[in-house]
């Protein structure tokens, strides 16, 4: 599917062209993509697909799409099997370690993450920032290289604790709470023993 509306894309034209500028790139990725099923009726595959989107899009990416839909596959096969719309599947952006793969902030609905049982989903793991192109002061910084550096720093707070420490007879204080990064997606986070397991 991803690849099909890649090559629709390019043939956008009209009021549609504007679908092809970089500030929607994030539009095409694969986790932005829904799964298609196999049609059934009565116990059968009727040889078609049923699409369903998700009910976090926005309505931006929600219009996207259906542009990029309405354009004839260039690369059009024999074989081609209709789709047809189904309903939308209530499912969370899915977690992505990489920047480039994660879902953006302007393609979710305000209204779906402003509802209680979503704001665990709010993660940036999850939902990137969309980026300067959409207003924002800065760009998203990579999951990786943000969890690399939060690693690095702490263990230089660490040795520089140490280092300035003296020889001590005290005892060690018990459970307390370690700090961990808000930016972090705890279903990411390493299992180190001086850090503290959480879960949404």
């Amino acid at each position: 599917k991803l690849t099909v509306r890649i090559r629709k894309r390019a043939k956008l034209e009209g009021d549609d062209a504007k679908f092809k500028q970089s500030r929607y790139d994030g539009a095409f990725i694969a986790n932005a993509m829904s799964e298609d099923e196999d049609e059934i009726v009565n116990g059968k595959k009727t040889g078609k697909y049923v699409s369903r989107g998700m009910v976090y899009r926005s309505a931006v990416v929600k219009a996207l799409y259906e542009s990029v839909d309405t354009v004839t596959d260039p690369n059009l096969r024999n074989s081609y099997n209709e789709h047809i719309r189904g309903d939308d599947t209530e499912i969370p952006p899915p977690v992505a370690r990489k920047l480039d793969a994660r879902v953006r902030r302007w393609m979710v609905s305000t209204e779906w993450l402003a509802k209680a049982e979503n704001k665990a989903w709010d993660v940036p793991s999850r939902i990137a920032e969309s980026g300067k192109a959409w207003g924002d002061l800065n760009d998203p910084e990579d999951f990786e290289e943000k969890a690399a550096r939060s690693k690095r720093e702490k263990k230089e707070r660490k040795k520089v604790k140490l280092d300035g420490a003296g020889p001590s007879n005290s005892t060690k204080g018990k459970g307390k709470a370690k700090e961990i990064d808000p930016f972090i997606d705890p279903l990411l986070q390493d299992n180190e023993p001086d850090e503290m397991n959480m879960e949404i």
